[in-house]
């Protein structure tokens, strides 16, 4: 029995345990309620400093937006211009042709002239003969044709007329002395005449030889030579009448309908077209072009001081129409609404109301008409519309650089308490 008790052995006894053991085992054992009892003091630490309810602030309504506005002032009458391009074209074009089969003999002389019988005046010495790009006048002598078959012709026909003459004049003694009849007179007189008829047939041939100018203007062309055949109707002379010159214009369908015969028209022209020159709307035409719908407009224009070339494009200002008490506001002003509606903001008591408009042409310089919708004295308001809505407060800012003593100044806008 002792034996048996020697034999078994007691367990080994453990170290003491150290401070920072027990710390850490009471940690691990109550960690997690110390966390939450450290973050239920915070909140309450912040909930201390907060304000009382009852003392936060009530929401700041929006600042007004500041705008510029326009006194609405009609204007008693305004002109509906149109501005566009057109193209100078000669006023009269004539091509002089011959009219008898000759020869050409020569130019005539600068300064040549004719006498009623067909005499030749010739110009000064040392005037040169005429030549393209001379300015002629009308019944100046151009060229001459050979003479000598009209000539001879014109003989002819004048000896011919002054026999018939005699022997009617003899008849017609004879017969107040009852020796001729009545009959052999009346066959004297159908004679003469019919010899006058052929003389002055061949006068009229024989000036034909003579070609003059028919229209006074620049000699554009000589397309025949000295020695050169013709025949009648071939063009021997382009006369340009550039005295007056036509501006020739392509209006538009929509305004046509405006333009009149005798209208006013203002041609811009020059350097930067500062230059002007009025004209006078002297033909419409009565068809206009289907494929592209636009009319053919003549404005004649005084060319005297040649400011104008043929083929030369000029600017034009035409009036559509006189408007009377006519409300024009800035086109940025106008906001499009739902549909094809249109609206304006006003500003009135410090806000801004929506007021809606109806617009229709002219629209001049970026300011279109109000037809209806505003009224005199209205204050439109010309910027910021876009970020205004009705009733918004606004703070109407003075004009800038405004001479204009009838704009408004500044406006503070009427905030609510």
């Amino acid at each position: 029995m002792a034996a048996q008790s020697d034999n078994t052995k007691s367990p080994p006894e453990l170290p003491p345990k150290s401070k920072n053991g027990r710390a850490l085992g009471l940690l691990k054992k109550y960690g997690g309620v110390l966390v939450v009892i450290v973050a239920i003091l915070i909140f309450a630490g912040l909930v201390k400093f907060l304000p009382p309810k009852d003392e936060t602030k009530r929401p700041v309504p929006p600042e007004p937006i500041p705008v510029y506005v326009e006194v609405i002032k009609p204007l008693e009458t305004l002109e509906d211009n149109m501005e566009l391009y057109g193209r100078i074209e000669p006023d009269k074009v004539v091509e002089v042709a011959g009219e008898i089969s000759a020869r050409v003999r020569s130019y005539a002389g600068a300064k040549d002239t004719l006498t009623k019988d067909f005499r030749i005046i010739p110009s000064p010495a040392g005037v040169p003969i005429v030549k393209e790009g001379d300015r002629v006048v009308k019944d100046q002598p151009l060229m001459y044709l050979d003479t000598d078959l009209a000539l001879a012709a014109r003989d002819q026909a004048k000896a011919d007329y002054d026999f018939k003459l005699l022997t009617y004049n003899r008849v017609k003694t004879l017969v107040g002395r009852n020796v001729a009849t009545s009959s052999e007179l009346d066959q004297c007189t159908m004679a003469l005449d019919v010899a006058k008829a052929q003389l002055e047939e061949t006068e009229a041939l024989l000036e034909r030889t003579f070609i003059v100018v028919p229209i006074s203007g620049i000699l554009n062309k000589l397309p025949v030579d000295p020695g050169e055949y013709v025949l009648p109707g071939k063009t021997v002379a382009e006369i340009v009448d550039m005295d007056t010159v036509d501006v020739i214009f392509d209006i538009p369908e929509r305004d046509i309908g405006h333009l009149k015969i005798g209208g006013k028209a203002t041609i811009l022209h020059g350097p930067q077209r500062k230059q002007k020159t009025e004209g006078v709307i002297k033909y419409i035409s009565a068809l206009a072009d289907p494929s592209t719908r636009t009319t053919v407009v003549k404005v004649a224009v005084d060319n005297s001081e040649r400011k104008f070339h043929t083929g030369q494009f000029v600017m034009a200002k035409l009036t559509r129409r006189v408007l009377k008490d006519v409300i024009m506001v800035p086109h940025k002003a106008i906001i499009p609404m739902e549909g094809d509606k249109k609206a304006v903001y006003v500003a009135r008591d410090g806000k801004a109301v929506r007021v809606y408009v109806e617009i229709a042409p002219p629209y001049i310089n970026g300011t279109i008409q109000v037809t209806s919708g505003l009224k005199k004295g209205d204050w439109l308001i010309t910027s910021g519309s876009t970020l205004l809505e009705p009733d918004r407060e606004i703070n109407v800012l003075p004009a800038e650089d405004s001479e204009d003593t009838d704009q408004p100044t500044a406006q503070p806008a009427i905030r609510r308490q």
